[in-house]
């Protein structure tokens, strides 16, 4: 239909143009002239124009942009299907996001959004599935570190402190794809119905995770790690920042040192909080 349309705004403003050159315009310099300002007058005023132009032209709602990605798709149809209450809230983010002037601070919001929404649902998966990935995550992070890429693994952590979210989700790329797909796999397991431990629950399994860190790293060193103020965070140093990566893999290789299932608790309650 909108192709029918345009077609018939063409072909009336050919004729109405013919129709004025014919009658007004009788040199043949006027004939040149009026000739394409007539038709793209006739074409400009016409409103059937515009709206078949813009029933033409490609757009895509904010769920279509969230899927083209293959990565991203198969964890939104997850949320689709399994958690259909935080699905809605993501595509209300994005429409957020698309009508968005502030390009780079909405994709930063929109990311940590994103992020937070699908970390809520990360502990309802089963014990298995919930190790595999950290255990995927300690090796991507082992592997920037080994790469001296600190920077990136620094961000990894905190993406929504990253100066380029840009540069650095075109960075990190490459390294997602193991990450994902074991993201998927938890996803794909949680039981939305699993129980949360409480504190006392873990805080056996938390106290030996704690003895064994803090006799690796000095009283300086701690206090660097447990800064929770994030503008100070922002300025850290090369060596600060591959501090707290290493600190984040050994804290996850400790934590997976322990029997499966009070690992896996452990980390259920980590992420719940």
């Amino acid at each position: 239909m909108p192709y029918i349309l345009f077609l018939f705004c063409l072909l009336s403003s050919v004729w109405l143009t013919y129709i004025c050159v014919k009658k007004y315009c009788k040199s043949r310099l006027a004939k040149f002239l009026g000739v394409p300002i007539l038709f793209f007058l006739f074409l400009g005023l016409n409103p059937v124009y515009h709206f078949a132009n813009k029933a033409l032209r490609p757009t895509h709602t904010a769920e279509e942009l969230m899927m083209e990605d293959p990565g991203n798709r198969m964890i939104f149809l997850i949320f689709k299907d399994k958690f259909p209450q935080d699905y809605a809230q993501i595509v209300a983010k994005a429409e957020d996001f698309m009508k968005s002037k502030n390009h780079e601070q909405d994709m930063r919001f929109f990311l940590s959004e994103t992020i937070d929404i699908m970390l809520r649902k990360l502990p309802y998966a089963d014990d298995d599935n919930l190790i595999a990935m950290f255990q995927e995550d300690m090796q991507l992070r082992t592997k920037l570190l080994n790469e001296n890429d600190t920077v990136n693994c620094f961000y990894l952590e905190y993406p929504h402190l990253a100066p380029d979210i840009s540069l650095f989700s075109k960075q990190m790329k490459p390294y997602f794809a193991s990450i994902k797909q074991a993201r998927v796999r938890a996803l794909q397991s949680a039981d939305i119905h699993r129980k949360m431990p409480d504190e006392t629950e873990i805080a056996q399994t938390q106290d030996k995770v704690n003895q064994i860190l803090w006799k690796k790293y000095s009283e300086q060193e701690l206090a660097v790690i447990n800064n929770e103020n994030e503008d100070e965070i922002k300025q850290y140093t090369a060596e600060e920042q591959a501090l707290m990566c290493r600190f984040t893999i050994d804290t996850m290789q400790v934590i997976l040192e322990q029997p499966k299932h009070e690992a896996a608790e452990l980390l259920r309650f980590n992420l719940s909080h």
